[in-house]
């Protein structure tokens, strides 16, 4: 029986969050502020989009992002 994968945080594994999950993480913001950093923050982790057209889902590294928010923090 197969069991239900667990996110570890293992270096060949990569955790990749959804768009509701990053706007979650950064305290239930709204989808336009995830547009208008995408926009306005050249620094922002950009997504990697899985599908075809405007349909497609947009994907974070959850590694990225936290570079990103050491990197914010430090300055």
């Amino acid at each position: 029986m197969p069991t239900k994968k667990k996110y570890a945080r293992d270096s060949a594994e990569v955790v990749w969050l959804t768009a509701a999950q990053v706007l979650m993480r950064y305290g239930n913001r709204s989808h336009m502020w995830l547009e208008r950093i995408l926009v306005n923050d050249p620094t922002f982790p950009r997504p990697a989009k899985f599908g075809v057209g405007p349909q497609a889902w947009r994907y974070f590294k959850l590694t990225d992002l936290e570079a990103w928010e050491r990197a914010k923090a430090a300055a």
